[in-house]
């Protein structure tokens, strides 16, 4: 969970590009929020399961949560707006890079959290 955390900051870049005019006004607030978002849920997770408390369902709200965000800016990126911010935009390394890896964070996480072992 503690490197799902750091999302928080992901976040808060993209509200600057946002508010910088380097994206779209409306995808940098969304998808800035939910980044801000699924770092919080992520951190007050990390801690709970920190202090021995039954935090399973903090744990896997966080990283639906997450996958959710993973998605719908993997999405917005890639299909709404690639066109305007163009190819040689810094936050493809979002999509074609940070993406995929926080993803498979998250399953692991929710497998680990469920019992499922999938890597030994």
């Amino acid at each position: 969970m503690l490197p799902q955390g750091l999302r928080a900051f992901f976040g808060a870049n993209f509200i600057a590009m946002a508010a910088l005019g380097q994206m779209p006004e409306w995808a940098g607030f969304l998808h800035g929020a939910m980044h801000v978002g699924t770092g919080v849920f992520s951190l007050y997770a990390a801690v709970a399961v920190s202090k021995g408390k039954q935090a399973k369902s903090l744990v896997i709200f966080a990283n639906l949560f997450g996958i959710v965000d993973i998605l719908v800016t993997a999405f917005d990126i890639s299909f709404l707006s690639f066109e305007e911010m163009g190819v040689r935009h810094s936050i493809n390394y979002a999509v074609f890079f940070a993406a995929p890896v926080y993803f498979w964070l998250h399953i692991l996480s929710i497998s680990k959290k469920l019992g499922f072992k999938l890597i030994r």
